[in-house]
């Protein structure tokens, strides 16, 4: 009699806990998210997420491949807290860089209007190791 009330009383609760809806992740990175989370967002209508893409090149056997993703990862969390906004405030531009702002500068170095520079680092930074 006992076992059969402590089933009933199992069932009931299994039950009761398959009805609990998960929480929404508290994430933006989508190395964090599954992809069932990923489809959830989605149908949410939810507009922002981050791809970190900072590369796996190798510098040695004492650093990780995705050493670059650190920087994605400290600024979508700077993003979420509202610190992104206070580190925009100290750049000379009043803005931090984009994809856009690299890539002009690979396809002017890829032109022939760079054809005199040779073996100069290009620093593509706003202007923000200038005030360091």
């Amino acid at each position: 009699m006992r076992s059969r009330a402590l089933a009933a009383a199992v069932c009931l609760v299994l039950i009761c806990a398959g009805r609990v809806w998960a929480q929404a992740p508290d994430t933006v990175l989508l190395e964090e998210l599954t992809w069932t989370e990923v489809r959830d967002l989605i149908g949410a209508k939810t507009t922002t997420i981050i791809v970190p893409v900072g590369g796996t090149e190798q510098n040695g056997p004492h650093m990780t491949l995705g050493k670059h993703n650190a920087r994605v990862k400290i600024l979508a969390n700077m993003k979420k807290t509202g610190e992104y906004e206070a580190l925009v405030k100290m750049h000379l531009l009043g803005r931090l860089g984009e994809p856009d702002d690299v890539a002009y500068a690979a396809v002017y170095l890829a032109s022939d209007e760079a054809k005199w520079i040779t073996g100069l680092p290009l620093s593509v930074d706003g202007g923000i190791a200038a005030i360091r």
